[in-house]
């Protein structure tokens, strides 16, 4: 999936929303308190930004009888941890042997007990060369 991850922040807001429930409509987003203040117009032209970059897709298209308001459904084209990934390795100077310090940085943040335990669990499968983690 070709998709540019560079978004802004505004633009991250609305992910997170649909990464969590999805397909929602702009109304849907407007009513989400995590977007408090939000007017139509600017969540209108964050999700044509988004569209744009190919990080969400028109899940539901509904115009109405007056085509005058659109109630399009919108939804991800990329899961959370797609677009985790491509901040990290498509920066033209990643390198594999970034990872551990990124580790360690995650590490040195106090994770919770089962979010070691994951992490562990991911690294031991990989060692395996089970490459669905």
């Amino acid at each position: 999936m070709d998709f540019d991850s560079n978004i802004t922040n505004s633009e991250l807001t609305i992910m997170k929303c649909l990464w969590s429930c999805s397909p929602l409509s702009c109304h849907d987003l407007l009513n989400n308190k995590d977007l408090g203040g939000w007017n139509e117009k600017s969540t209108h032209n964050k999700l044509k930004n988004l569209l744009v970059k190919k990080m969400i897709y028109i899940a539901n298209e509904n115009v109405s009888p007056s085509k005058k308001k659109s109630t399009n459904q919108y939804a991800p084209t990329i899961t959370n941890a797609q677009y985790l990934e491509s901040l990290v390795t498509s920066h033209e100077t990643y390198k594999e042997n970034m990872l551990p310090p990124l580790f360690q940085s995650l590490i040195g943040k106090d994770l919770q007990k089962e979010t070691l335990d994951q992490l562990y669990t991911m690294i031991e499968k990989a060692r395996r060369g089970n490459a669905s983690l």
